[in-house]
């Protein structure tokens, strides 16, 4: 947060760093009643066609009009497709999804802050605010894989086994496929909504 999200520096020394952990904990006082965190997940079965993910949402998938196009994935000589994870054209494989949301309180409250042009404010705020949005999808995500047991206990430690992409990312570029993504999971159960340029609302 302190660094990649308020810009601070380890030069900046121990005052400094200091400060800034007062202000955050001013910030989380303020923000902490306002939040309402919620998220939703499920499993689909999934092939690969090409570079292309098809899932199912039947019970039983014998038919090829038991699938449906998800999305497509761009393919390049220095990237990997995200299809390539899989690696698999059977019906055997397994597609998690999830949203999250720490609800429209705290969102609406950080954009009243910069309406009212107190930039610097909004700056911190937003920058925590999306801090807290990633480590919620950290959670709903160890969660949903626990489910597929990919969780494995290693001592104190709690390894997880797979890993989490985000329509508008390099894998996964095009941000339409949120679309999709709401469609599926019901998204408005917890009040997300896209934008026309299909950014989820609230964050």
């Amino acid at each position: 947060l302190f660094e990649g999200r308020w810009g601070l520096r380890k030069a900046d020394g121990k005052e400094v760093y200091a400060t800034a952990k007062e202000e955050f904990n001013k910030i989380l006082t303020k923000i902490t009643p306002l939040l309402q965190p919620s998220f939703i997940y499920g499993f689909y079965p999934v092939i690969i066609k090409k570079n292309e993910l098809w899932i199912s949402t039947k019970p039983t998938q014998e038919r090829d009009d038991d699938w449906e196009y998800f999305a497509s994935f761009p393919t390049g000589h220095h990237m990997e497709c995200f299809t390539d994870l899989y690696m698999t054209s059977s019906s055997n494989a397994t597609l998690p999804l999830q949203v999250v949301t720490l609800g429209d309180q705290v969102t609406q409250y950080i954009s009243t802050l910069y309406s009212e042009n107190k930039y610097e404010k909004y700056y911190k705020y937003h920058g925590l605010l999306v801090e807290l949005t990633e480590a919620l999808a950290t959670q709903a995500q160890q969660i949903a894989t626990s489910k597929l047991h990919f969780i494995c206990p290693q001592g104190d430690v709690i390894v997880d086994k797979t890993w989490r992409y985000s329509f508008g990312y390099p894998l996964c570029p095009n941000l339409e496929g949120n679309k999709a993504l709401c469609d599926l999971l019901d998204a408005q159960r917890i009040g997300i909504t896209l934008s026309e340029s299909f950014q989820m609302e609230p964050v």
